[in-house]
C-alpha cells in the first residue's frame, strides 16, 4: 500500500474561485495506460439500458462485484470508522420541500418529476425525484430539536439511485447519467464538530485513494443548494469553513466537458453548510442557544468505478490488494 502524500499549496490569500486546486497527491501512479470507455462494455462491466441516450446503464456481474467491493472498503474506512448510522431515505419529495431547501431556482433544469399516469385513489399531485439525496433527511427532521447528547448526529444513505435530468448530448457512461448511485454521508453538530468531521472524512478518503492507487486533488467546489444566502458565504481568512471542497480523482484518459478535455474527475463533494439548511428546516439543539450546523459528503459510486478502472485496468489479478480482499 502506498502512503498518502500530499502537496499542500500555499496562497497569499484564501482562494474562493471554484476549481482552484488546494492540495494534490504525490507519488501515486497509474498501473494502467490502455483505458478506453469501450472496454467497459467489451469487458462486460456495464451495458446500456434502452440505448445510449437513456442516461441509464445496467451494471453487469463484474461491475456489480466491483461496486460491492468499493462500497465495503468505504464502509470499513468511513462508515464504521466514523460511526455513521445507515438510514434508507425516501427518494421523492414535494415541490414545497424543494422550494424550502432552495433547490428550485438553481436546479430547475435538472429536476425530474413524477405525476399520476392513471386514475387511482393514490397521490394526485406532482412529486420531485430528489436530485441530492440529503434533502429528504432535512424534511424528516424539520421542526425537531435534537438532544445534545445525540450529537454529532451522523447518517449514511446508500439505499437507492439518484436522478437528474442531464443534457442528453453530455451523457457519458458512469460519469454523467440520469440515474446513478451515490453514498451520502450527512452530519449535524456544533460548528467546530461539523468542520472536524468534514476534514477527517476528506483525509480518510485520500487514504482510500492511495490504497486504490488513484491520484487525487482537493479543489474548491460549487454548491448543490442556493449559495448566495447570507447564511452561507465563502470565508475570507481560512479554508476550514469553505462551503464546498471537492475531491477530484485523476483519469488516465481525459474526458470532454464543454469542449474541454479534463484529466481529473469530481468524485466526492464535501460540505460545511453552516446553519443554512438547519435554519431553513427549523432544526435546533434542544435546550441550547448554540447553532446547529450540518454538512454532507457525497461519493459518486459510478464515477468511483470509472476512475478505479481507469487507473488499475480490467484484470482483477493486477488490482491492488486492498480491493481484492473485498471482492466476493
Amino acid at each position: 500500500m502506498q502512503a498518502t502524500k500530499k502537496t499542500i499549496l500555499k496562497f497569499q490569500q484564501i482562494p474562493t474561485k471554484e476549481g482552484v486546486v488546494l492540495q494534490e497527491s504525490k507519488n501515486i501512479k497509474s498501473n494502467f495506460d490502455n483505458f478506453s470507455d469501450k472496454q467497459l462494455f467489451t469487458r462486460d462491466f456495464i451495458d446500456y439500458y434502452l440505448g445510449k441516450q437513456s442516461g441509464m446503464i445496467v451494471l453487469l456481474p463484474k461491475g456489480q462485484r466491483l461496486l460491492n467491493a468499493l462500497i465495503e472498503i468505504l464502509n470499513e474506512n468511513i462508515t464504521r470508522k466514523f460511526n455513521f448510522s445507515e438510514y434508507s431515505l425516501p427518494k421523492m419529495i414535494t415541490p414545497a420541500i424543494c422550494r424550502q431547501a432552495k433547490i428550485m431556482g438553481k436546479w430547475d433544469d435538472y429536476l425530474m418529476s413524477v405525476t399520476p399516469y392513471g386514475f387511482t385513489k393514490g397521490e394526485k399531485k406532482e412529486l420531485i425525484i430528489d436530485p441530492l439525496q440529503c434533502t429528504p433527511l432535512y424534511a424528516y427532521l424539520s421542526n425537531r430539536k435534537i438532544n445534545s447528547n445525540k450529537l454529532p448526529l451522523k447518517i449514511l444513505d446508500v439505499s437507492g439511485p439518484t436522478y437528474r435530468n442531464e443534457d442528453k448530448s453530455t451523457l457519458i457512461p458512469l460519469i454523467k447519467q440520469m440515474e446513478f448511485r451515490r453514498m451520502e454521508f450527512i452530519y449535524f453538530d456544533k460548528p467546530s464538530g461539523v468542520i472536524k468531521i468534514r476534514e477527517n472524512m476528506l483525509t480518510q478518503l485520500e487514504s482510500v485513494c492511495a490504497k486504490l492507487n488513484i491520484p487525487f486533488r482537493r479543489v474548491i467546489g460549487g454548491g448543490c443548494y442556493e449559495m448566495t444566502s447570507t447564511l452561507l458565504q465563502k470565508p475570507a481568512d481560512n479554508l476550514d469553513e469553505m462551503p464546498i471542497i471537492d475531491l477530484e480523482m485523476k483519469l488516465t484518459k481525459p474526458f470532454k466537458k464543454r469542449n474541454k478535455e479534463l484529466d481529473y474527475l469530481e468524485v466526492v463533494g464535501a460540505s460545511v453548510l453552516k446553519n443554512q439548511q438547519t435554519k431553513r428546516f427549523n432544526i435546533k439543539i434542544a435546550n441550547s442557544k448554540d447553532q446547529l450546523w450540518s454538512g454532507c459528503v457525497g461519493i459518486g459510486l459510478n464515477r468511483l468505478i470509472y476512475v478505479f478502472l481507469s487507473n488499475n485496468g480490467f484484470n482483477e489479478n493486477k488490482w491492488p490488494n486492498e480491493i481484492k480482499k473485498y471482492l466476493k
